[in-house]
């Protein structure tokens, strides 16, 4: 393990983490959009996703137009 890794999430920071996490992935960004945002690697973002019991998108499978999604 690198020096300069994070330590891991735990207790409330970890929910309130989640919590944004699963907002901005609900209003059609990518995992890794949502990664970018929060701060976190995209596998440990679809992880927390997946234990907050969200169902995982297919690549390419959400039509961001129709939610409104611009950029």
């Amino acid at each position: 393990m690198s020096n300069n890794s994070r330590p891991p999430l735990r207790g409330e920071e970890r929910r309130r983490i989640t919590y944004r996490a699963v907002d901005l992935y609900a209003s059609g960004r990518t995992i890794a959009e949502v990664a970018h945002e929060i701060g976190l690697k995209p596998g440990t973002t679809r992880n927390l996703l997946c234990e907050a019991r969200i169902t995982i998108r297919r690549p390419g499978t959400y039509d961001r137009s129709r939610a409104g999604i611009t950029h």
